[in-house]
């Protein structure tokens, strides 16, 4: 059987309904496209690595995972289960992730971080220490300024 639940509630949809087939008795299968790049061994049962991503070696991965297109996991990474990684997230090597995280698109997460259960790094940011439990790492915002009414004239 192959779970497919999505990342609402923190991943925590994906855990209860993995949970209940466990006990049921079902093994869930993983998916992983054949145009993905794993050089790891380590992946929980459940997970699905969809075509552009990629997994470093020595990476573990834990239960239920998805890594959605150009997701890069670098090296020696230890990724909790239930964790979600949105199109583009990228971890550089030796970095923890605790159960049910969630990495936004193009998002970058520092070699030798670690981060705590359910934190969220959203879309764009870059995360560069480590973050507790539950933390929500936001990008920083730019600020556009209207320059029409600066003479630009030498």
């Amino acid at each position: 059987m192959l779970l497919t639940v999505g990342y609402k509630a923190m991943n925590e949809n994906r855990k209860r309904v993995f949970e209940s087939l466990q006990a049921q008795g079902y093994h869930l299968a993983s998916c992983i496209s054949s145009r993905a790049i794993v050089d790891s061994n380590e992946l929980g049962c459940g997970t699905i690595i969809l075509p552009g991503a990629m997994v470093g070696p020595f990476v573990s991965l834990g239960n239920c995972c998805v890594l959605y297109s150009q997701a890069v996991l670098a090296h020696h990474d230890k990724v909790g289960d239930f964790c979600f990684f949105a199109p583009g997230a990228a971890i550089a090597g030796n970095v923890r992730l605790g159960e049910g995280c969630f990495l936004g698109a193009n998002c970058t997460v520092k070699n030798g971080t670690c981060l705590g259960k359910h934190v969220l790094v959203g879309a764009g940011a870059y995360l560069s220490h480590d973050a507790t439990d539950g933390e929500v790492i936001a990008p920083t915002r730019s600020i556009t300024l209207d320059c029409s009414s600066i003479d630009m004239s030498l």
